[in-house]
C-alpha cells in the first residue's frame, strides 16, 4: 500500500509555476504597452504635423501652388495652354490663353467668362469637433472678357485669351480646407443653341505679395514683419533672426536662433522648428497646423546659448496671412524642445507669411 501511494504522488505540482508564467505574460505586455504609448506620445507633434498637409481632394479647388487639372471640362477639349498664367498677383491685368476644341459644330449665342472668389470655413454642430460642418459662400466675381467667334467648328482648335483685372484688395488663395479657405476659380461657359452649354472651371492662385502686407493692409502683429523678435518660456530665452521676413512661402530663407537656457541642461532632446499657421475663427473653426518642419542635429541642450541654424525651402504652399469674413489667419514661427515626456518646451514669434512670386511645383 505504501508503493502505490508514492507512485500516485510522483507527478509535479505546476499550478504555481503556470500562475507565475501567467503574471510574467501581463507584466511583459504592460510594459510593451507603456513603451508604445510612450514612443507615441514622443513624437506625437510630427505626426500631427505629417498629416497636417491638404487633402489631395482640395487640389480641385486651388489650394496647392501648382494649380490642379480643370474641375469640369465639357462640349469638348479644353486645355489652359501656359500653366505659369494660372498664378496671378492681386491689382493688375493679366491675361490666360485657353485653347477649346469642340466636340460637335454649333451655333454660340453666347460665352461668358468669370473669375469667383469662395470662401470655406468650419462650424460646430456638436459637442465634439468630428461634428462640424462645412459652409461656404461667394465673396466676389470679377468678370472676364474673351472673343467669341462666329462659329464653332468639330475638331477646329479655337484659341481664347481670357482678359481681367483684380483689383489691389481682392483676397488671396489661402487657408487650410479644414479650417477656414479662399480659394479662385475661372469659370467659362458657352451658350451652345439645341445643346447642352460647354463648360470650363480651372482653379487659379492669387497670391499675396509681401509689398501689400509691408504697406499695412491687414492688420499684423507689432513684429510680425520684422527680421528679429524673441520669445520666451520659461528658463528658455530664443532670439529668433529670419532672413527675409516677411517670409515668402514660394522661396527660400534662412532662420537664425539664439536659444539661452537658465534653467537645467535637456538630455536627450529633439529641437525642432516649425512654421505654423493658426485660424482664428469668426464664426468658423479655430486651430492651427504644421505647413513646415525640420530638425536640428542637437540633442543635448546645454545651460547657456545654442544657436541653430535652419535653411528653410521654398514651401511652395498658398497659406498666407490673410483676413477673410469668418475669420483670420495669421503665421508664426515655433522652436520646439521635446524632451520625450508629456510637456514639451515651446517658444514661438508672430512671422507674417506672404506668397510673393510664386514658382509651379515640376509636373
Amino acid at each position: 500500500m505504501t508503493g502505490v501511494i508514492a507512485n500516485q504522488s510522483g507527478a509535479p505540482d505546476t499550478g504555481p509555476l503556470v500562475t507565475e508564467a501567467g503574471l510574467l505574460l501581463i507584466i511583459a505586455v504592460a510594459a510593451l504597452l507603456v513603451a508604445v504609448l510612450l514612443i507615441v506620445l514622443r513624437f506625437r507633434n510630427i505626426a500631427v504635423g505629417a498629416m497636417a498637409v491638404w487633402s489631395v481632394s482640395k487640389a480641385a479647388s486651388g489650394s496647392i501652388l501648382a494649380p490642379s487639372p480643370p474641375l469640369t471640362a465639357t462640349g469638348g477639349d479644353w486645355r489652359a495652354v501656359d500653366g505659369t498664367q494660372l498664378v496671378v498677383t492681386p491689382d493688375g491685368s493679366h491675361s490666360i490663353r485657353l485653347e477649346y476644341t469642340p466636340n460637335e459644330s454649333f451655333v454660340a449665342a453666347g460665352v461668358r467668362a468669370v473669375l469667383r472668389a469662395r470662401e470655406a470655413w468650419w462650424t460646430h454642430s456638436g459637442e465634439a469637433t468630428s461634428q462640424s460642418v462645412e459652409q461656404a459662400q461667394t465673396l466676389m466675381e470679377v468678370p472676364a472678357t474673351l472673343a467669341v467667334p462666329d462659329g464653332f467648328e468639330k475638331g477646329r482648335t479655337i484659341p481664347w485669351d481670357v482678359q481681367f483685372t483684380l483689383a489691389g484688395d481682392v483676397p488671396s488663395t489661402c487657408g487650410d480646407w479644414r479650417f477656414l479657405s479662399c480659394d479662385w476659380l475661372l469659370a467659362v461657359s458657352v451658350d451652345r443653341l439645341n445643346h447642352p452649354d460647354a463648360r470650363f472651371e480651372q482653379p487659379i492662385i492669387v497670391t499675396q505679395p509681401r509689398d501689400r502686407l509691408n504697406a499695412g493692409v491687414i492688420d499684423e502683429s507689432e513684429f510680425g514683419r520684422n527680421e528679429e523678435a524673441a520669445g520666451t518660456s520659461g528658463a528658455l530665452r530664443v532670439d529668433f533672426r529670419v532672413r527675409p521676413a516677411p517670409l515668402d512661402l514660394a522661396a527660400a530663407a534662412v532662420a537664425e536662433l539664439a536659444v539661452a537656457n537658465d534653467g537645467q541642461p535637456i538630455e536627450g532632446c529633439d529641437i525642432r522648428l516649425e512654421i505654423r499657421m493658426y485660424a482664428t475663427g469668426i464664426a468658423a473653426l479655430s486651430n492651427d497646423w504644421v505647413i513646415w518642419q525640420d530638425l536640428a542635429p542637437i540633442y543635448r541642450l546645454p545651460v547657456g546659448q545654442t544657436e541653430p541654424l535652419f535653411e528653410i525651402p521654398a514651401i511652395n504652399r498658398p497659406c498666407p496671412d490673410m483676413d477673410l469674413p469668418h475669420g483670420r489667419l495669421r503665421g508664426k514661427l515655433r522652436l520646439v524642445v521635446d524632451t520625450g515626456g508629456f510637456r514639451d518646451m515651446v517658444v514661438e514669434r508672430d512671422l507674417c507669411l506672404c506668397l510673393n512670386k510664386p514658382g509651379l511645383a515640376a509636373g
